[in-house]
């Protein structure tokens, strides 16, 4: 691993992107480094992009789409992504709801917003699994956007509960646009934003990793971060066969992740724990184990 590498809590960082495979403890990995940031910057937001998030569950603590105090800090907010688009009465209702992509697209204001603002030192962004992520981090041109149809004047009137009440339906375009370049800038900017990918040390997980970082490399994205969660100790399998064939198949998929890895990332290994990473304290546990992303205290 390059010593020149950035540490997480860079202070130049504004966005922390985190990504992976479903199921392989984003959120968990999220909400650590947002509380590991909350020790350092001023102000600090966690944004879900994910409809089926539950950052709420991992702070035991409800969260809407409006950033909300996080419980024990006087710094740290959070908030997730609305799970639908409100269905305002227009006739067009169901025609947008039903468009491909626009959940991302949903998601995707958020983002806009949070440029807009700039309210945060720094935002971490817990996404959704590895697709529609990459979806997301696609950010679609102008072109996209007068070829598709999407912002004719019926349909900007439709979908302006999503960029908020004070816009205009004639200036939707344009301000849309604004913000999503002014989101291509920081999303490729490495002293801006990074990307952390969180995978499990097998083979579909490592397998989307891949894919992922080539997508990131391709989209000029910055992405120098791994978190391997849920590894076994060989402590903890001298008792169990089954157990020991694991921890036999996971060494094999950590050898790989070195070499592939080993000299451009940092790398973070998790340990299986025997709790769930639920609630204030056993997330600001799972964050200690982050320490080699992290600048040394």
């Amino acid at each position: 691993m390059s010593s020149e590498l950035p540490f997480l809590d860079s202070p130049t960082y504004k966005w922390i992107m985190v990504g992976g495979k479903g199921g392989v403890g984003k959120t968990s990995t999220s909400c650590s480094i947002a509380i590991a940031l909350a020790k350092k910057r001023q102000r600090v937001l966690l944004i879900s992009t994910d409809p089926a998030s539950n950052i709420g569950d991992a702070f035991q603590q409800h969260f809407t789409s409006s950033p909300t105090l996080v419980n024990g800090f006087t710094n740290l907010w959070a908030m997730e992504a609305p799970e639908t688009i409100s269905d305002n009465g227009d006739e067009q209702f169901e025609q947008i709801s039903s468009m491909p992509g626009i959940d991302e697209f949903n998601a995707l204001t958020q983002l806009f917003n949070s440029v807009d603002k700039d309210d945060y030192d720094v935002v971490v962004y817990d996404t959704a699994p590895t697709g529609h992520t990459m979806r997301l981090l696609q950010l679609p041109t102008k072109s996209f956007f007068t070829n598709s149809g999407l912002f004719n004047p019926s349909m900007l009137s439709s979908i302006s509960s999503l960029l908020g009440p004070n816009f205009d339906v004639s200036d939707k375009f344009n301000r849309l646009t604004s913000l999503m370049e002014n989101a291509r800038k920081r999303l490729t900017n490495p002293q801006e934003c990074t990307f952390v990918c969180v995978l499990l040390p097998e083979f579909l997980p490592l397998y989307e990793t891949e894919r992922l970082i080539t997508f990131l490399q391709e989209q000029n994205i910055e992405s120098h971060c791994l978190v391997v969660n849920q590894v076994l100790q060989e402590q903890m399998v001298e008792e169990c066969p089954f157990c020991h064939k694991r921890y036999l198949n996971q060494q094999k998929y950590l050898t790989d992740i070195e070499e592939l890895y080993g000299e451009e990332f940092r790398i973070a290994k998790i340990p299986l724990l025997d709790e769930e990473v639920k609630g204030i304290e056993a997330i600001k546990r799972f964050s200690e184990k982050l320490a080699p992303l992290m600048s040394p205290q």
